[in-house]
């Protein structure tokens, strides 16, 4: 995914966020997860790139539901 935005200040995401915001830092995390790896490149006044990836194991692992009952 990437936006026509005003991108993202390179100190910011050499540091992985500013401080007192979690968002692209969780979003790191999040991906380190379940086994994944996010990408985010930026340039400013040209927008913000996003890519995930994530294990095809983990993508479409089948959900396991338990009974209503049980």
């Amino acid at each position: 995914m990437r936006d026509d935005g005003r991108g993202i200040d390179p100190a910011v995401l050499a540091a992985k966020g500013s401080e007192g915001h979690y968002g692209l830092r969780g979003m790191t995390e999040r991906a380190k997860a379940v086994g994944g790896h996010l990408a985010v490149w930026s340039q400013p006044h040209e927008g913000t790139g996003v890519e995930l990836r994530v294990p095809a194991s983990t993508a479409y692992a089948a959900v396991q539901r338990r009974a209503w009952f049980s």
